[in-house]
């Protein structure tokens, strides 16, 4: 029997359990696949039961997906599969950042969720582990469309959590900002309105804009983040002009909204673009609308 060890996210705890079904199932026994928060039962020593499951499993399949891809414990049960040479398969799910993956992992090819030829090329690689000869792609369809469909109503749960949270008071921490990104645009609508933490909404809006999440969506925030702390809206904008994201809808709006509330931290703004760009600082102190009187002559 070809043991698999299924690391994930306890936010992706359904694809992960949709994922082993349709495996166990396809394979007609040939596959057992561990997933921790399935087998891993009450009173369990939880991280006693990983080690030994990563002992006894021959390969490890690791669900990439946003919640995950800046994970300790997928860097931790990763490393641990690459330094005893077991087989290694990633499966990416929603919108990863492959620069963002560590080495050695993105020397390894990524099967996609969402593709039929993907996940049919793993099924094939798995048949020729088990040693069969009839591979079992009549499951393709079933796992990209219920696997997916599973992978949608984790994300809806945690959105919904996440949203409920802040109704209660419970503020997150900057550092879920990626987390928050993985919602989609009318969840995270609904947790901007309810967001008052700055140092979470200008993460928000510098790394929303990065993964280019729509503008009406990065553009609601930088409104909310105005509203809340105009200091940290800068500091925003400037992570955009040192990123060279300076040349789109939401850092020209960063900057209209800068002018109507702080001119001194418009200022800061454009001395930090100026760094990076001179041409595209030129554009914007030419737009007279952006400038009292006494600032234009301080740029």
């Amino acid at each position: 029997m070809y043991q698999i060890f299924i690391s994930h996210s306890n936010a992706d705890s359904g694809l992960a359990s949709e994922l082993k079904t349709h495996l166990e199932n396809a394979f007609e026994g040939k596959i057992k696949c561990f997933v921790s928060t399935e087998d891993i039962g009450p009173g369990a020593k939880w991280k006693d039961a990983i080690k030994q499951s990563i002992n006894v499993c021959q390969a490890g399949l690791f669900l990439v997906t946003p919640n995950y891809e800046n994970s300790i414990w997928f860097a931790a049960e990763f490393s641990a599969f690459w330094a005893a040479d077991k087989e290694i398969y990633l499966l990416s799910a929603g919108e990863i950042r492959l620069r963002k993956l560590f080495e050695p992992i993105r020397d390894i090819q990524i099967s996609r969720l969402s593709d039929e030829q993907s996940i049919k090329a793993l099924i094939k690689t798995l048949s020729v582990k088990v040693g069969i000869d009839r591979y079992p792609y009549g499951a393709v369809k079933r796992i990209v469309q219920n696997c997916t469909d599973a992978y949608n109503l984790d994300a809806k749960r945690f959105a919904e959590g996440k949203i409920e949270e802040l109704r209660t008071g419970k503020n997150p921490s900057p550092e879920e900002s990626d987390r928050f990104l993985t919602m989609n645009d009318a969840h995270l609508l609904e947790a901007l309105d309810l967001l008052d933490k700055a140092p979470l909404l200008r993460n928000i809006i510098a790394k929303g804009v990065i993964m280019q999440r729509s503008d009406e969506v990065m553009m609601f925030a930088v409104d909310r983040l105005a509203l809340v702390d105009i200091a940290e809206l800068a500091v925003a904008a400037r992570r955009l002009a040192f990123k060279d994201c300076y040349d789109n809808a939401v850092f020209s709006y960063c900057i209209k909204v800068l002018s109507k509330n702080s001119q001194d931290e418009l200022l800061r703004v454009l001395r930090a673009l100026y760094s990076k760009d001179k041409n595209a600082f030129a554009h914007y102190i030419q737009d007279e609308s952006l400038f009292t009187t006494s600032r234009a002559s301080k740029i």
